[in-house]
């Protein structure tokens, strides 16, 4: 009885999330499940392969960039059709599913160390449309996406025997705390905002699940912290001395800052501004870079937005006295609101898609439950609680219930 019996996997485009489930019920595996691991990958040409936190410290050290590599947003990377990774060796190649799988095993590794088992059962969550999923193709590039993640868990990958794959925000849906009626998931992750419409009826004792309908659309934090750089920060670092497109301005995102820290060519463009301007403000940023405080900057981004939740300012401080680096400023939530106040619509029409697709209104809705990350956010609370006042609206939701609704699927299945 006290033997896991399977996984559940939340593969998420910023951060990963991992529960486990036993035959009399599911638990949480600490920070394996909340927070999650950040699902960034290192690679190198000796062979070593690292996870999370880990793959970003070691690709900041600096090695020769040619023999090594940092990947991040893999999941919104699932449906491009022919898309690989160049190996070491001439003529060899990773397949998307290859590098994903990378991911899931470090998931699956952690968690049975954590248990002292293995565990070879799991069931893996995925967004109702994954990103690129459009146009006349739609259909074949949700397969395509689809096919990768199961190939991406399978034991030659990701070392699971048996993969089942469900969708996000309905597996958010599957908890004892529910009640007979509708409820509503919105799924709010750092790439991608997901909705479910579940029915819930009692047959004998036991609720039956109905998915009614369910939307998404790719909207998500990782942009979010761009818009807290942009109003903290842009000024200060004389972005607006850079050429208009020029791929220095992506560095408002982690993801960008990364990119940018071993691109030589616009490390090399970067120095030309500073040279052309010797008071912009583009020197602090080189100062930031040289001196392997560009991931100190952009996780002190992402606090200050997450501060944004309960605050209502929110300071991003930097010093670093030898490097000659003193930021200290300031978001406001008023103009973070402002900034992301078309976003939030965007995501609330897909809310209201998604009711009209299950034939019904908001004030049918009994429940409604809010879950990932980027559901913190406090003007995103406000258009739920405004926009389903009728409902019971769940503000304690956990970051990590599509986890533990996933290893709830796997517990039905396989107990």
């Amino acid at each position: 009885m006290n033997e896991p019996i399977a996984y559940g996997i939340d593969f998420g485009t910023t951060n990963s999330s991992i529960a486990v489930a036993y035959r009399d019920r599911v638990e949480p595996l600490g920070p394996l499940t909340d927070p999650g691991v950040e699902s960034k990958l290192y690679l190198d040409s000796t062979g070593q392969r690292l996870v999370g936190d880990e793959a970003v410290q070691q690709y900041l050290l600096g090695f020769d960039s040619t023999q090594n590599r940092l990947m991040s947003w893999l999941k919104s990377e699932l449906a491009t059709p022919g898309l690989r990774t160049q190996r070491w060796t001439p003529g060899e190649y990773w397949e998307m599913e290859d590098l994903v799988g990378f991911i899931i095993r470090d998931l699956k590794n952690r968690a049975d160390a954590h248990l002292g088992a293995n565990v070879e059962r799991v069931v893996i969550g995925h967004p109702v449309v994954f990103q690129g999923v459009e146009g006349e193709d739609a259909s074949e590039l949700q397969r395509l996406a689809m096919s990768r993640l199961k190939k991406a868990a399978s034991f030659r990958r990701g070392g699971f025997r048996e993969v089942l794959l469900m969708d996000e925000p309905t597996a958010a849906l599957r908890h004892a705390d529910l009640i007979p009626g509708t409820n509503v998931a919105l799924d709010f992750g750092g790439g991608t905002f997901d909705v479910s419409v579940v029915q819930y009826r009692t047959e004998a004792d036991d609720l039956i699940p109905d998915v009614l309908a369910t939307h998404g659309i790719y909207i998500g934090g990782e942009e979010f912290d761009g818009y807290v750089f942009d109003l903290a920060l842009r000024d200060r670092l004389g972005f607006a001395d850079l050429r208009w497109g020029d791929s220095i301005e992506q560095a408002r995102t982690t993801a960008g800052m990364l990119h940018l820290v071993r691109d030589a060519n616009a490390l090399n463009r970067l120095s030309g501004y500073i040279h052309r301007n010797r008071r912009s403000g583009l020197r602090i940023l080189e100062r930031i870079v040289k001196n392997g405080q560009s991931y100190t900057l952009s996780k002190k981004v992402e606090d200050a937005k997450k501060k944004l939740s309960r605050r209502t300012t929110a300071p991003i401080s930097l010093v670093r006295q030898a490097s000659l680096i003193n930021i200290n400023e300031n978001c406001s939530r008023t103009d973070f609101e402002r900034e992301i106040a078309d976003d939030v619509d965007q995501v609330f029409d897909v809310v209201q898609i998604a009711l009209e697709d299950a034939g019904m209104v908001s004030s049918e809705v009994d429940r409604v439950i809010l879950t990932g990350g980027s559901s913190q956010i406090s003007l995103f609370r406000k258009r739920a609680s405004s926009g389903f006042r009728q409902s019971k609206i769940d503000l304690e939701s956990s970051a990590s219930r599509v986890s533990l609704g996933l290893a709830e699927r796997a517990r039905e299945c396989w107990a």
